[in-house]
């Protein structure tokens, strides 16, 4: 004899298998983003023409690609002496020493993300576009903040 609390314990576990389906059909595991069409172009300084970035789908360039957050990194405070320092540039020159140090072909490319930046983000990377070129240093201007992981997440793609 099938008893009430049988019929209920089935029917709840149908539901959480139909709730399963449906959450499993229509969700993705990363969120859905994408670029506009001025973000899937990079500045070449020395020509100063915008170029596409290269696809995940394309054969590969380089052995080594950074990819480099940033957000209103142009300037940057210390907390303890309260001095204004220039954040971004000590930084890349200490990456690019290193690279550039690397045996002979070793190719690498640095990828710059100005996720949203509203200071001079943009020009301080782009001179580096200028000094190493536009096939080592990119710079990705995102128009609005998409986080840290958004940023890094879309010029992988």
């Amino acid at each position: 004899m099938i008893t009430n609390h049988f019929v209920f314990q089935a029917l709840t576990i149908a539901g959480h298998l139909e709730l399963c389906f449906v959450l499993i059909k229509t969700t993705t595991p990363y969120p859905v983003v994408g670029l506009s069409e001025q973000e899937k172009y990079f500045l070449d300084t020395k020509t100063n023409k915008r170029l596409e970035f290269p696809s995940l789908h394309e054969p590969w360039s380089v052995h080594l690609s950074v990819i480099i957050p940033a957000f209103d990194e142009e300037i940057r405070y210390r907390p303890v002496s309260h001095d204004v320092r220039l954040a971004m540039p000590p930084m890349l020159d200490e990456c690019l020493e290193y690279l550039e140090g690397r045996k002979s072909g070793f190719k690498y490319e640095v990828i710059v993300v100005s996720d949203g930046s509203r200071d001079a983000t943009v020009e301080v990377a782009r001179k580096y576009t200028s000094k190493y070129g536009a096939d080592v240093v990119r710079v990705l201007e995102l128009t609005t903040n998409r986080g840290k992981g958004g940023a890094v997440r879309l010029v992988s793609l």
